[in-house]
């Protein structure tokens, strides 16, 4: 009996040590120490959820009487050099009575791969190395016995073009293989791993569960490079384009395919973040901030963008943190990031805003979010934060210091 009261009073105390880690505020990278929070020799399945183009896609031909096989879209290096012609195969159509997109009718598009990872990690068949994505991180960890792909290491490829309210059926098939990945890793609960807008995806799947399914299924929720507040990047790319740093090709040639997708207009700016006397887009005429966003998109002629807008920043908060799961909120920091956009005015070799490439003034973020949206998370309650130093948006599920978290995190020896 001395033994078993001796035994209860040291798991009383280590769930009352468990339970300081994990109701302190928050963390940084070197404040953890994951081994004494985990539980000796024992993983965890991951599920990998990409953000906006981490994935490949396909196009299957609508037509009937063609005879081709479905073909590459997503990434193809060619569209890169012609984006006009993948607009027809990859751009949306917005319909305002319905708040919906649909296909332009070429094909309807695909997204391979479902519960397995290649299809993230390269984002092309044409295995580049500036085509790879989550392939460093995979190969990290299926070094590891129990991380196999396609069992115990998972991805859940989603249609990147449109915003969580388009995509409803996702969520249940995540749910379905959430429970698939938690019977394959030996009824062991799951992490989901969602890097940026992958991140917001996941936030959204786990605030449509309730507690017990959350407890029982779901280890924990790991956020990568999150936008939580929006993305002066979005703002940038509807009014002007994003080229992927092409510098042979204009912005303005990417611009009617990327305005085509609702997954732009939800990662917007978000007015809580960025005040309203805070200007964003200076131009000639008049200047635009995140206040701002509905005579923005009726003076660049594009309406339709403010109700994308709208309908796809409805269905959820990102600034709630979800519930009843354990938080790891990673991301980097001091990586000039777009700030503020100057259009100016127009001149022989010029065209008028929006039709011109702006200049821009930077700060302080990862390169694609700035650092106000990414830290949203840091307001939580209960949330281990992890920065990285100058890693940035697109690179930091490569990065050496990211990976070897993720080591500690799930693999402990």
């Amino acid at each position: 009996m001395a033994n078993f009261a001796r035994l209860i009073k040291i798991m009383v105390n280590l769930l009352y040590l468990l339970n300081e880690v994990f109701t302190s505020p928050s963390y940084h990278l070197k404040d953890i120490q994951l081994e004494e929070v985990n539980d000796v020799n024992i993983r965890y399945p991951v599920i990998l959820i990409h953000g906006i183009g981490g994935t490949q896609a396909l196009c299957r031909p609508t037509d009937k009487q063609s005879h081709k096989k479905p073909f590459t879209i997503w990434v193809k290096m060619l569209y890169f050099i012609l984006p006009e012609k993948l607009l027809p195969y990859m751009g949306l159509v917005y319909d305002p009575k319905t708040k919906r997109t649909t296909e332009r009718g070429l094909c309807d598009v695909e997204f391979p791969g479902w519960g397995d990872t290649w299809a993230s990690e390269y984002i092309s068949t044409e295995k580049y190395q500036v085509t790879s994505y989550m392939k460093r991180l995979v190969d990290s960890l299926t070094k590891d016995k129990f991380f196999i792909r396609n069992k115990t290491l998972r991805g859940a490829p989603y249609d990147f073009r449109r915003a969580p309210n388009e995509n409803a059926e996702y969520f249940v098939k995540l749910k379905e293989l959430v429970e698939e990945t938690y019977a394959n890793g030996e009824n062991r609960p799951v992490y989901l791993l969602g890097h940026s807008l992958g991140s917001l995806y996941s936030m959204h799947f786990l605030k449509q569960q309730n507690k017990r399914w959350k407890y029982k299924y779901i280890k924990g929720f790991i956020s990568v490079a999150a936008p939580f507040g929006g993305s002066v990047e979005s703002l940038y790319t509807e009014a002007c384009g994003y080229n992927f740093g092409i510098p042979f090709r204009s912005p303005l040639a990417f611009r009617a395919i990327e305005r085509s997708f609702p997954s732009m207009a939800f990662l917007l700016p978000d007015p809580r973040v960025w005040p309203a006397n805070e200007q964003l887009i200076i131009t000639p005429k008049r200047n635009y901030s995140a206040h701002d966003m509905e005579v923005f998109f009726k003076d660049i002629y594009f309406p339709q963008g403010y109700s994308m807008m709208k309908e796809s920043k409805s269905i959820f908060d990102p600034f709630e943190r979800p519930t009843d799961v354990t938080v790891y909120c990673i991301y980097g920091v001091h990586v000039p990031t777009i700030s503020q956009m100057i259009f100016t005015f127009s001149g022989p070799h010029r065209s008028a805003f929006p039709n011109q490439v702006p200049l821009l003034k930077y700060g302080d973020g990862d390169g694609i979010v700035s650092l106000r949206s990414l830290s949203v998370c840091t307001k939580w309650n209960y949330v281990n934060l992890v920065i990285i130093e100058q890693s940035s948006h697109e690179y930091i599920v490569q990065d050496d210091r990211f990976i070897e978290y993720m080591k500690k995190l799930l693999i402990i020896d």
